[in-house]
């Protein structure tokens, strides 16, 4: 069970890891950086503590330049052992952040099948089978092409079996809407009904 300092923690490194993923801060001169963000209310002098600890990740991220701040972010998620951490930090994603932090998450040694299996069908596997067939066959200009090569590696290491299989049923998705067949999928990604 997470304690809630510990979820506090990885709350704020959900946070900082969805940053890790994004360039766009970055790129920006000083003005438009501190523009942008006041219209947001993120600076040093917000009253909400999570918007002090964003604009401080944001200007750690410029300090640091963009490849050497995620390479810190991976760091920090590839220490998680814990598969329910990482479910933890899973379960609430959104996908509109990117797909840079669930990459790490689905590659990382201690990842559950049932988080796997989770990410795979919030993931809207239907549209990449009814479209493309398999998420590897869509195009690489399409929009959806960072989900279509997350899907294609979460579905690869399912194949080869490398997900754990730890956490309780009650860490099961339960919200699955396949509506027709997928290409091959391992059996793992198959929804649990027992």
């Amino acid at each position: 069970m997470i304690t809630e300092t510990r979820s506090y923690e990885l709350d704020l490194l959900h946070m900082r890891a969805c940053l890790a993923g994004d360039a766009y801060y970055v790129d920006l001169d000083d003005e438009d950086f501190h523009e942008e963000l006041e219209d947001c209310d993120i600076s040093e002098n917000s009253e909400e503590p999570s918007c002090r600890v964003l604009f401080a990740a944001h200007l750690r991220q410029r300090q640091l330049g963009f490849d050497e701040y995620q390479e810190e972010i991976k760091a920090e998620l590839a220490a998680i052992t814990n598969p329910e951490e990482l479910h933890y930090l899973a379960k609430d994603y959104n996908f509109d952040d990117g797909f840079w932090a669930l990459e790490q998450i689905i590659n990382s040694p201690f990842c559950d099948i049932r988080t796997a299996r989770m990410l795979f069908w919030l993931s809207n596997p239907q549209y990449f089978a009814d479209s493309y067939g398999h998420p590897a066959h869509a195009p690489g200009e399409i929009v959806n092409n960072d989900l279509a090569r997350f899907l294609t590696q979460l579905d690869a290491k399912a194949h080869r079996g490398e997900f754990l299989h730890s956490l309780p049923k009650e860490f099961e998705f339960t919200e699955v809407e396949a509506g027709g067949e997928l290409w091959g999928i391992a059996d793992s990604l198959q929804p649990d009904r027992s």
